[in-house]
């Protein structure tokens, strides 16, 4: 992903942030008990991957804390 926005780690965290919301308001409304961490897993893990891969391992945590707080805030 050469040029990518990801690559800015303050956009790695708003990238979280936004996977964590979003993340969280599709497994809810799955309403399986499993169906919630299953959705948060996924796109958890499809926003570390995805920071990683663009901008390295600081940008990856950074884009997993984003999610934390994005998950935390709409629960």
């Amino acid at each position: 992903m050469n040029g990518s926005i990801v690559q800015n780690p303050a956009w790695s965290a708003v990238l979280g942030l936004l996977f964590g919301v979003v993340g969280f308001r599709v497994g809810w409304r799955s309403r399986s008990r499993i169906g919630l961490p299953r959705v948060q897993t996924v796109i958890g893990g499809e926003a570390f991957v995805t920071a990683w891969s663009a901008a390295g391992p600081r940008a990856a945590a950074l884009a997993v804390l984003g999610w934390a707080l994005g998950s935390s805030i709409v629960a």
